[in-house]
């Protein structure tokens, strides 16, 4: 059986935690469209000559963060003719899971960005693009280390 990049990529990236996996689960039973979220997280991100930086609230926690990204954040953003959009908000979306996560544990969370690319990208849990990819990698591996039912949607 030929199994595709992308299954390869999410067996090898299951096969990380299950070594670690200690057998415990929180049980959601309200998981889906109709579920009741215990927090929303609004993220976005800025690239213009005046700012680079990501900001995110999160409603429960009524906490907001903010940072500027590095020169290597930056760089990884531009692409040949612009920036990308779905890579920056991406950004924001790790930083806000690492911000709030902790704090957050074993909670139904709904991240509100607006690129639809990324979004959908992180539903499916795979991007095309190798940096943004990583990237979805990374905040589902915060989701993991601290029990979150991370959702993400796209709002204009």
């Amino acid at each position: 059986m030929k199994l595709s990049k992308e299954v390869k990529e999410s067996l090898r990236f299951w096969q990380s935690y299950f070594s670690v996996w200690d057998g415990s689960c929180t049980i959601s039973l309200s998981h889906g469209p109709c579920a009741k979220w215990d927090d929303y997280w609004y993220c976005d991100a800025a690239c213009t000559p005046e700012a680079w930086g990501a900001g995110a609230w999160s409603t429960s926690l009524r906490q907001f963060m903010a940072i500027k990204w590095s020169n290597d954040e930056q760089e990884a953003a531009r692409r040949k003719t612009a920036s990308s959009s779905a890579f920056i908000e991406a950004l924001a979306l790790v930083n806000a899971t690492r911000a709030f996560g902790p704090q957050c544990q074993g909670k139904n969370v709904v991240i509100i960005v607006d690129a639809q690319d990324l979004s959908m990208a992180f539903q499916k849990g795979y991007a095309k693009d190798p940096a943004l990819h990583e990237q979805i990698v990374l905040a589902r591996t915060c989701a993991l280390t601290w029990n979150l039912s991370l959702s993400c949607i796209q709002i204009y």
